[in-house]
């Protein structure tokens, strides 16, 4: 890494992926900065407050005001479309750690709101279960520009 390179990251959802996260972000040095996480409740919140750096929110429009340079979704399976997009259209990059879709439809609908905002957007959650043709489909919609 450059000397001036330094991103804030955003961490949609907690668990162990996100704790991975910090925990990868840590060891690579003072490039990385977890700037904050978004959690769906106030219990949540005051659970994850004591496992995570940086401020946990529950207002997802709050969450996106940081201003992260990324964001990592890590929510429940198929759940962080209409939370991608959001930050897509705000020329905030994403990145799905979870499983993004059930179906191919879902999937295209993923290119088509990273094509809306013309952003990239990428999937990095391993679908179980899916064919092989399931899974090249995925990367050729998602990972092409």
């Amino acid at each position: 890494m450059t000397e001036d390179f330094y991103m804030k990251v955003g961490l949609a959802g907690t668990g162990w992926r996100a704790q991975m996260y910090v925990r990868v972000m840590k060891a690579l040095g003072e490039e990385f900065e977890v700037s904050a996480v978004y959690v769906h409740s106030e219990s949540s919140r005051e659970r994850e407050e004591k496992n995570f750096p940086g401020k946990v929110y529950t207002d997802y429009d709050e969450f996106l005001a940081t201003k992260p340079d990324c964001v990592v979704f890590m929510l429940k399976y198929g759940a962080a479309l209409p939370f991608a997009e959001k930050a897509m259209e705000q020329g905030i990059p994403v990145l799905c750690e979870t499983p993004p879709a059930a179906t191919v439809e879902e999937l295209q609908a993923w290119y088509q709101a990273k094509e809306k905002a013309g952003q990239s957007g990428s999937l990095a959650g391993n679908c179980h279960g899916w064919n092989r043709w399931q899974n090249s489909i995925a990367s050729s919609l998602i990972i092409r520009h």
